[in-house]
């Protein structure tokens, strides 16, 4: 009978053991990115169009480090910027957004932060970090070209999802915090779309995450957000796979641990002084057909928890639903486009 006992009591521990160990596979992996990259046309046409600048940063945990610094200015001297931050398993090809910018007299900025896009080198986990304050001193560096170098005097923080969620701490935390004079977040990656019993295990994969930080979530990513804004599908836009996969990129169990921890902050408020404008799809899909309702929902997120939690964001923040409205709502239709443009230039004149 105690022996039986003492095996029931081995059994947990037994499991844990080979989760951690199952977290971990696979071990070596191979990604597009090691390999030449094929640019799309929209890189290319960026690769041309814009000033491109490289930052050096101070070696991490997995060597060199750097990001990426794409600018375009206004037709005309300006003394006002965008400060563009992409999404995860994402870079930088939005060249209609910064011409809409530049358009109302708005230099444009894009940061690709380290180990995305035009950042991410052959050695590297792709879109990896263990905090997302890792990110910092890339904002740092990159704001501070943009003001003190640049000579701007007013900046527009613009994040998308993960990258919603990494300009939104940097509001409350960075650096160069106060030269951030307005936001705008694009379907912002305010909380996971996961009901109870989901959210306990990806707190546990964090959990493991701290112990073996090559460990992955023994999942893969869904084609479908893919399916609905790639030219060779449902979509119209023609960005590569190297940087931004089909079904992304692994979720580490670090990573994951990291953005929990960046969800717990925004829950317990984190008093941003500028006025933010919060952009959601009216709507979010969580089956996995590409259908109607795929076509003009939020897949990835959910859309109603993000407007719940973007009144944490600060002491001014404007929710405002987009209809039809695709995760990314600026990779939607051009009618849904349209009226997301037309939801900035309104609350930026209120401003």
């Amino acid at each position: 009978m105690k022996k039986r006992r003492f095996l029931w009591l081995l059994l947990p521990v037994g499991l844990l053991i080979g989760l951690i160990y199952y977290s971990g596979l696979p071990g070596q992996q191979t990604f597009l990115h090691q390999k030449p990259v094929q640019l799309s046309s929209l890189d290319q046409q960026i690769n041309q169009g814009y000033r491109i600048e490289t930052i050096a940063l101070p070696d991490d945990y997995e060597g060199k480090v750097l990001a990426t610094l794409l600018s375009k200015p206004a037709p005309h001297p300006s003394d006002s910027a965008v400060i563009y931050l992409h999404g995860w398993a994402d870079y930088f090809f939005h060249d209609h957004l910064a011409k809409w910018f530049n358009e109302r007299g708005f230099d444009f900025y894009a940061l690709e932060l380290r180990k995305y896009g035009r950042s991410l080198l052959p050695h590297q986990k792709p879109n990896y970090c263990r905090d997302l304050q890792e990110y910092f001193p890339e904002l740092d560096s990159a704001i501070q070209r943009i003001t003190q170098r640049d000579g701007h005097q007013h900046l527009l923080l613009f994040g998308h999802s993960t990258g919603g969620l990494t300009g939104a701490l940097y509001a409350a935390q960075g650096n160069q915090r106060k030269a951030i004079d307005q936001i705008v977040l694009n379907s912002p990656f305010l909380g996971f779309k996961a009901d109870a019993l989901s959210m306990n295990v990806l707190r546990f994969y964090g959990f493991l995450g701290r112990f073996n930080y090559n460990a992955v979530l023994p999942r893969e990513g869904s084609p479908l957000y893919t399916q609905t804004i790639h030219s060779s599908e449902k979509g119209e836009w023609d960005f590569n796979f190297a940087w931004r996969p089909r079904t992304g990129f692994p979720f580490y169990q670090s990573w994951t641990n990291a953005i929990i921890n960046g969800h717990r902050k925004v829950d317990q408020g984190l008093n941003i002084e500028c006025p933010v404008l919060v952009l959601t799809s009216q709507e979010s899909y969580s089956g996995g057909e590409l259908g109607p309702k795929a076509m003009r929902s939020d897949v990835v997120l959910d859309a109603p928890t993000i407007r719940t939690k973007a009144k944490k964001l600060g002491k001014e923040v404007n929710n405002k639903s987009i209809p039809g409205g695709l995760h990314d709502i600026f990779l939607s239709p051009l009618p849904v486009r349209e009226k997301a443009f037309s939801a900035i230039e309104q609350w930026m004149k209120k401003q």
